[in-house]
């Protein structure tokens, strides 16, 4: 039985600290570091799970366009096959309209997916195309390896990630010397979301009244004049 990922034992921090690339069998390959993973299908024979290698690495914003182009080139292909008249070159928001936003956008990921996803004994040679992976594996096993590569492109992100009291202080003190918000840049998208809302949340409790406790000081106000 294969032991489950530091991730799914939701211990994410541990999962690089203190390990060789070697233990974690990371290689680099044409100027790209490349992760071992592992996509779970049942077998078609007697129905057990099994594990089939691959390396994938971090997305990149080239990535992102080539899959976009091919999501769009696919589902005109599919559209044409079940007899929709479609243009020959398909907007987002046609693609939306035929297949709806949300499958639109899983499919746009497994194009991604399949971008970055190459043999595990020869990572110059591309894994499987999008097709032949919503043939071979369900969506939860690609949704699985999705949110390794998620993983893996965010422990590459150079700027900050955690944010410490210690952190929070530094930073609206250098927002505040800067008189502009460009000390953000040096947090991740993930932490600089979690500072702007931590702050909205101790700017609120600041401007929240405190309920005052009952007096009881007798009132020495004149009645009212009739």
């Amino acid at each position: 039985m294969q032991k489950p990922k530091p991730w799914e034992r939701g211990n994410i921090a541990e999962f690089f600290r203190g390990k060789s690339p070697q233990e974690l069998d990371i290689i680099e390959h044409g100027g790209q570091t490349y992760y071992s993973e592992s996509l779970r299908r049942k077998s078609p024979e007697d129905g057990q799970a099994e594990h089939v290698k691959l390396r994938v690495r971090a997305v990149g914003a080239l990535d992102k366009a080539k899959a976009r182009l091919r999501a769009l080139i696919w589902v005109r292909d599919l559209a044409q096959e079940q007899g929709y008249k479609v243009p020959e070159v398909l907007t987002i928001e046609q693609a939306e309209a035929i297949y709806g936003a949300t499958y639109f956008d899983w499919l746009d990921t497994i194009c991604i997916i399949s971008q970055v996803a190459v043999e595990h004994e020869q990572p110059g040679e591309p894994f499987f195309p999008p097709e032949m992976l919503t043939k071979n594996y369900t969506d939860a096993s690609l949704s699985a390896l999705w949110d390794a590569i998620c993983f893996y492109t965010n422990h590459e992100d150079v700027r900050a990630d955690e944010l410490t009291e210690d952190m929070f202080q530094a930073t609206v003190a250098a927002i505040d010397q800067a008189k502009g918000v460009y000390p953000l840049l040096a947090l991740s998208g993930g932490c600089r979301d979690r500072f702007v809302t931590s702050m909205a949340s101790r700017l609120l409790s600041l401007q929240t009244p405190k309920p005052s406790s009952p007096s009881t000081t007798k009132s020495t106000a004149s009645p009212a004049v009739n």
